[in-house]
């Protein structure tokens, strides 16, 4: 669903995959090393008279670095290109808002990597949850 449509758009922008390369992973897969992007997405349904509706959701962007200089750099492009989704449709996904609620320096000891997390406020067109 929103995962397939988070990592179309992050590997649409050659500035970013130019650093990242195929780089680019769920948080589940978070040992994979630096340079890298990983992904969070979480839903949150509400429910109307139709039943769940499906368009509001939280996603979470890691990026992770060898040095810190360069992490910089590659979170504000990150957050320029999400930035340019509203009223895009990507797959069958319609972006009809996408706001970026904070950006927060990260080091990850495991990998020995520098970044940071942008936190995403997203709303979509109605995505139909399957079974």
């Amino acid at each position: 669903m929103l995962g397939k449509a988070i990592t179309s758009i992050i590997n649409a922008d050659s500035a970013i995959t130019s650093i990242i390369g195929s780089n680019l992973y769920p948080v589940g897969d978070y040992d994979k090393g630096t340079p890298a992007i990983y992904y969070i997405v979480k839903a949150l349904p509400h429910y109307n008279n139709n039943g769940q509706s499906m368009t509001d959701w939280q996603v979470e962007i890691l990026t992770q670095t060898k040095d810190y200089s360069s992490s910089w750099p590659l979170s504000l492009k990150v957050k320029e290109t999400f930035d340019k989704q509203r009223g895009k449709t990507v797959g069958d996904i319609k972006f009809t808002a996408v706001k970026c609620l904070s950006i927060t320096d990260e080091y990850e000891f495991a990998i020995n990597g520098f970044g940071q997390k942008l936190v995403f406020e997203i709303k979509t067109s109605t995505i139909k949850s399957t079974s």
